[in-house]
């Protein structure tokens, strides 16, 4: 016949059988959560049973499983370019980044920087020094002599670098003297002064026909060029119109005599020229006062590099001139990979390859790094390193660096692994509250099965992950997989807990703690998924793995460790021990003999149900076997003289309170004040959290996700410490009516201008955009026009040979219509004006104008940095030129306005500080644009700024959406899986928004930046705490009794492994820490450690006082008033006959012990209705036989039936009795430590009675013993506690209810 149950606790062992106590109307509770629990148990029973039963199968299965499932690591893909990682992925920011990319083909800008700085301990703590310079001009110029041999091409810095624009003629040698004179765009304080000019080149001298020696920017005076040209050209009859559109051109963008009237850091160079103001001089130039106002570049005009750009950390005196400074910077302008490839896209060098923009960019990034070797490899140098310090940064390697520390190290992996095993053994052999003997070497290998099973999941998850294809990254690689055992042990130690503290078998152990099991684990993976809920690709990426791996991990240990626990065990036979133990010794004397003769000694000994057997004949035969816990307790004796000693074996109250540190917690509980000392304590927390809150501050350091101590990493200290400057640009797109509305673009750029970030030239003003120097451009031929036409060198019919080349390129537009069928229309002359009287550029021909501005004017284009798109369409002025028509260039759909912005950087602002002006501006500037988009210019901003800081405006908006849609998933989950009650998910959502508030206090006040990541970790921490709390609550629910009882039993059953695991996690936190990134301290080590603490203390103060606040209803409660935890039996259901056997319709006064196998009557009998109290499905059973084979014996209302030995089924008894001869069917339970020791002995029959809450006892001592104690009289407790180890055995009219004070009865 199948047992019953024989938990004290229905609701919690066997649900379905609680729900019969409803649906019968013998109690009442929740009829929801007891069929979800129940159905669950049904279905964990049946995978319980199948692993206990076939244990060695399943543990080869589910590794074989998880290890194919490993086979998915080989597909992991890296994601280790922080612009993808942390640029939001969807929404507005990644529309208008496509819109750039598609349109213009940039992606960022391309530029090669270098800072230099003093050492800590240099004598000149200031750079702004010749010496200084000098170095600073050595190690650039080795730097960017560099070349790289790719695709069977040398490539120099010539070939990559932007330079300036510059028109086109067509007399050959002005052509190829402007073609290797113009030079790189090069930002440097150098072009302050002479030596500047020696960055510049040519590589290779030019020889010009004429002139003394070769032409370099050292030597080249562009005014003594172009006059020395002039007269060559003449004599050479060049027409005098070339020289003077030359002529102009120098004279707009300012380029004079280039560098040889600047001065020279050594003024005793050789090379020095005579004009330079202080060639010969005794002494340096003043560095600082030279350097106060920016530098010039080779056309001034539209070349002044601002300070700002040049030195760091500038010291101004009280006239604010700069005196003192902190480093020294230069960029180089590369052209973006699309460029690079559009430039040499049908150039004649690349015509053997087959010229793509990935192999652009492959150029770039190889000679970004040959540079940047270059300058480590310098800056190494021996005298030059004991003085600065040189800086290079390459976009290439930032992603270089951060490929290379994403890499997963196998030594560091060990280690990591080797501590989180070491961590899970102390926790589970030191930490360990169970009440078991085990040794320590069977609980350290138990804890290793665990925690292989868990790393085997980890990495089967790993799998998982990279076959859905969701990229990995750093923290993934470093991080993830070793909190992701941590994480797991959260299932494996509560498992572990109750194998050691029952010694039950894989089924029991999943039907009571697998369904709070899977409940906790569904709610922690979502909380930690919902962080996929951010448009952040690293976030989101590390989301989707978390919750993978603490999913296949934690179901891996469910289906796995229970039958590794059971099997591991069952191969050592052992059998546990508790600190209390109730026994029943049995002693057997000769056949002669009573009990005089008889010794007595422990043979066998279970935890809580505790049956010492000893029985001894002659000194010498002994007979005995193995009592397994619970529902496997058997015995068999020969059928001798047996003494029945029924004992309860306690320690002493001390001893008990000092060997289990829950029994001190338990007490604690109890302590009258202890609700209101928590509440006070966390009604101050609440107040220190939110004071913290108000400290938040948005942002996370570029620095944080960089590897220290990397040439990377030491570049943007240093720049974000010296030169908080970022170039950003306006980006105006399609579908605007630029001619008609020039107005409204040009209120937008004063708009901008006004921006107190916004970096001005040295008169106070900031750079034009490319529509106000168009128009400047424009007015100026409106005025060489109106002047020639006065003068009479213009007029309708065209102009004379006095006119200059200006004022014919002037009469040319204004001639223009705009209209493609009728270009030109002379009557125009002269009131057409190129700009109106409110200087808005003529409308019709705008795109005409556009044009000849564009190819005329080359320098002044380029230097706006306007990148229009559709380019203006090409047409050069000739003066020679008849053809009046213009080609009208197409709608512009792209445009940019460059601004550069610095952040208020004075010495000693913090870098929170520049974080917090950098989102000031971010969030300005979105304003701004937002305000014009709203009149009807398409605009939005581009840069580095906005690119990584923009995703902190809806940062609150987006964490609110994730916590929120959390809540509300695991609200439904939670209120569907409780049984429809809103108390027990009012004290799980409790904690869990009190540890959001604790955790957000906590980054507040550790000035940690808020960002994506850390609201992660924020849902990691609650994940943390809503596991434990569920385990907590649900065995609060299956558990009747008052709060105290119910608090207390449901901490007993679940708390212990939970406070190990969270205790295992902080350990694991602490062991994750890497000194190369500092936000996995900041992120993972810091913040994860406090969430596992912070759900500690919340789990052990919190949840006990929301327990007896919210009160949450047992899923089952007794129908008496007076003792709600009173249950009234079941009606025994009948069980067909067997065999031969017979129903007696009276009492059986005897048993033989004839009969055979079929003739046996252990299921013709239904269980008698009586139950222990505390117990009502454990004890609605027993079993009887009948050997005689004629009639079988019904019981009795008044005794306990004596069943005959059975020895040939002993070893497979399953049951909580004792079979003697006379039978006697004996079912114990304990309590705490204060419990009553009574011994009974008897031959022939022992029959036990017990009442409710008196005790009185009647004894026949021929054949019967009745027996009840009271706590008040034998240990000094409340007399309305029965006694432990009393015994009930009545009618079908007998009763049973739970004890008012709880035992742990597994």
């Amino acid at each position: 016949m199948k047992q019953r149950s024989s938990e004290p606790y229905p609701a919690w062992a066997d649900a379905h059988l609680a729900l019969k106590y409803i649906t019968k109307g013998k109690a009442r509770g929740s009829k929801v959560g007891l069929w979800v629990r129940g159905e669950s148990q049904r279905r964990l029973g049946h995978v319980g049973k199948w692993a206990g039963r076939r244990g060695g199968l399943v543990i080869f299965v589910g590794i074989v499983s998880l290890a194919l499932l490993c086979v998915g690591i080989q597909n992991i893909r890296l994601d280790t370019t922080l612009a993808s990682l942390w640029t939001p992925d969807s929404g507005r920011l990644l529309h208008e980044l496509n819109y750039v990319s598609k349109v213009s083909g940039l992606t960022t800008d391309t530029n090669e920087m270098l800072i230099q700085t003093p050492k800590a301990n240099a004598h000149h703590s200031s750079m702004l020094n010749s010496k200084a310079l000098l170095e600073h001009l050595q190690v650039l110029q080795k730097a960017l002599s560099v070349t790289v041999d790719l695709y069977d091409v040398t490539w120099n810095m010539k070939d990559l670098c932007y330079s300036a624009n510059i028109p086109t003629f067509d007399v050959q040698f002005i052509d190829q003297i402007f073609e290797k004179v113009f030079p790189c765009v090069i930002i440097t304080p150098l072009d302050c002064f002479w030596d500047g000019a020696k960055l510049l080149g040519p590589d290779f001298p030019i020889q010009i026909p004429g002139f003394r020696g070769p032409i370099k920017w050292t030597n080249l005076n562009p005014q003594e060029l172009l006059m020395k040209a002039r007269l060559a050209g003449q004599a050479g009859e060049t027409h005098i119109g070339v020289f003077e559109i030359l002529e102009g051109f120098m004279k707009r963008a300012g380029i004079g005599t280039g560098y040889q009237e600047k001065p020279c850091l050594d003024p005793k160079d050789p090379d020095c020229p005579i004009t330079a103001p202080n060639k010969g001089a005794e002494t340096p130039p003043d560095v600082a006062s030279i350097l106060s106002q920016g530098c010039y570049g080779f056309a001034p005009r539209f070349m002044h590099w601002a300070p700002d750009l040049i030195i760091g950390g500038p010291v101004h005196n009280k006239s604010g001139h700069v005196v003192r400074a902190g480093g020294l910077m230069s960029t180089v302008q590369l052209m973006s990979s699309s460029e690079l490839y559009e430039f040499f896209r049908e150039t004649w060098r690349l015509n053997h390859v087959e010229w793509t923009e990935a192999k652009a960019q492959a150029v770039l990034t190889s000679w970004q790094t040959r540079f940047a070797e270059e300058v480590t490899h310098l800056s190494v140098d021996e005298d030059r390193s004991h003085q600065f310090n040189f800086y290079s940064f390459t976009p290439s390697g930032l992603d270089s660096v951060v490929e290379s520390a994403s890499q997963f190290s196998w030594t560091w992996g060990g280690i990591r692994v080797v501590g989180v095993v070491l961590s899970a053994i102390f926790v589970g052999h030191f930490l360990d509250s169970s009440e078991s003997t085990i040794n320590w070497k069977c609980r350290v290998g138990l804890v290793l099965g665990g925690t292989a099973i868990a790393l085997l999941g980890t990495a089967a998850g790993c799998g998982v992950a990279a076959l859905l294809k969701i990229p990995f990254n750093v923290a993934s690689v470093q991080v993830l997989p070793y909190l992701s055992m941590s994480l797991a042990s959260q299932v494996f130690y509560i498992l572990l807990y109750s194998q050691l503290n029952t010694s039950a078998d894989a089924k029991t152990t999943l039907k009571k703690y697998g369904f709070s099991l899977l409940l906790g684990i569904c709610i922690a993976s979502l909380f930690i998924a919902a962080g996929a809920l951010f448009p952040i690709p690293a976030v989101r990426s590390l989301a989707l793995q978390g919750a993978i791996f603490l999913a296949v991990s934690s179901l891996a240990l469910i289906v796995v460790y229970p039958a590794f626990c059971q099997l591991f065990l069952k191969k050592r036979k052992i059998v546990g021990t508790g600190c209390n133990s109730q026994s029943v010794n049995i002693n057997t004397g000769g056949r002669n003999g009573g009990t005089n003769g008889s010794r007595s000694a422990p043979m066998n000994t279970l935890k809580n149900n505790n049956i010492t057997l000893n029985n001894e004949k002659n000194g010498k035969d002994k007979q005995y076997c193995n009592l397994l816990n619970n529902e496997k307790n058997a015995a068999c004796l020969k059928p001798d003289d047996i003494d029945i000693e029924i004992t309860n074996e306690e320690d002493e109250p001390d001893k008990c309170l000092t060997r289990s540190w829950t029994t001190l917690y338990v007490n604690l509980l109890s302590w009258k004040w202890f609700s209101g000392i928590v509440v006070m304590l966390y009604l101050l927390w609440i107040v220190i959290s939110g004071l913290g809150m108000t400290r938040l501050r948005l942002g996370l350091p570029i620095t944080d996700v960089v590897p220290s101590h990397s040439s990377e990493w030491e570049f943007l200290t240093a720049q974000g410490k010296l030169f908080p400057v970022y170039h950003i640009r306006a980006v105006t797109k399609s579908n605007f009516d630029y001619p008609n509305n020039q107005k409204l673009l040009h209120k937008f750029h004063e708009t901008m201008s006004s921006l107190p970030w916004v970096i001005r030239d040295d008169n106070g003003g900031v750079p034009p955009m490319w529509l106000s120097v168009f128009r400047s451009w424009l007015l100026r031929l409106q005025a060489v026009l109106d002047k020639e036409w006065k003068l009479g060198h213009l007029h309708k019919e065209g102009w004379t040979d006095s006119a200059s080349a200006d004022g014919i390129l002037a009469w040319k537009l204004a001639v223009q219509t705009g209209h493609v069928d009728h270009p030109v229309d002379i009557t125009q002359l002269p009131s057409n004006r190129l700009v109106d009287s409110e200087g808005v550029i003529n409308s019709r021909a705008f795109y005409v104008y556009l044009t000849a501005w564009a190819w005329n004017d080359p320098l002044a284009y380029g230097s706006t940095a306007s990148n229009l798109k559709p380019e203006p369409r090409n047409w050069v002025h000739s003066p020679e030129d008849k053809d009046l028509k213009i080609p009208k260039s197409a709608p512009i759909k792209y445009a940019e306005i460059s601004y550069l912005l610095r952040t208020s950087k004075e010495d000693g602002t913090q870098e929170e500080d520049q974080e917090s002006q950098i989102l000031a501006f971010v969030k300005e500037v979105r304003s701004i644009c937002g305000k014009f988009e709203a009149r009807g210019l398409p605009v939005f901003p581009w840069g580095i700024p906005f690119r990584f800081y923009d995703q902190y405006l809806t940062l609150p908006i987006n964490s609110g959406l994730v916590l929120g849609l959390a809540t509300g998933a695991v609200s439904v989950i939670l209120f569907f899986s409780l049984g429809f009650s809103l108390r027990p998910v009012g004290v799980i959502l409790t904690v869990a928004v009190i540890t959001m508030l604790q955790i957000a206090g906590a980054i507040g006040w550790l000035g940690v930046g808020l960002n994506a990541l850390p609201v992660e970790i924020g849902l990691l921490g609650v994940s943390l705490v809503v596991f434990t709390t569920v385990q907590i609550v649900v065995a609060f629910c299956c558990i009747p009794g008052s709060v105290s009882v119910r608090r207390a039993v449901s901490f007993r059953l679940v708390g212990p492994p939970c406070v190990q695991s969270l205790i295992l996690i902080t350990l694991t936190a602490l062991i994750l820490y890497s000194p190369e990134f500092t936000f996995i301290f900041t992120h993972f080590t810091l913040l994860v450690a406090l969430s596992s603490l912070f759900s500690l203390l919340n789990v052990l103060l919190l949840v006990p006082v929301l327990l007896a606040v919210l009160k949450p209803q047992s899923w089952l409660v007794g129908l008496s008033h007076e003792d709600p935890a009173y249950l009234q039996p079941l009606t025994p259901s009948p069980i067909p006959k067997r065999g031969s056997s017979s129903r007696s319709g009276g009492r059986s006064s005897g048993s033989s012990r004839t009969g055979g196998k079929n003739s046996s009557s252990r299921g013709n009998y239904p269980p008698p209705p009586y139950s222990f109290r505390g117990s009502s499905s454990r004890n609605n059973y027993y079993h009887g036989s009948n050997r005689g084979g004629g009639h079988s014996r019904a019981p009795s209302e008044h005794s306990l039936s004596t069943i005959t030995e059975e020895p040939s089924s002993c070893a497979t008894r399953r049951s909580a009795e004792i079979v003697v001869q006379p039978q006697v069917v004996v079912e114990t339970f304990d309590r705490d430590c204060n419990t009553t020791t009574t011994k009974v002995s008897a031959k022939l029959k022992v029959e036990v009675h017990s009442s409710m809450h008196s005790s009185s006892s009647n004894s026949n001592p021929q054949s019967s013993v009745n027996t009840s104690t009271n706590m008040s009289d034998n240990s000094g407790t409340s007399a309305s506690t029965s006694s432990s180890g009393s015994f009930t055995s009545s009618s079908a009219s007998s009763t049973s209810s739970y004890n008012e004070k709880f035992s742990v009865d597994d």
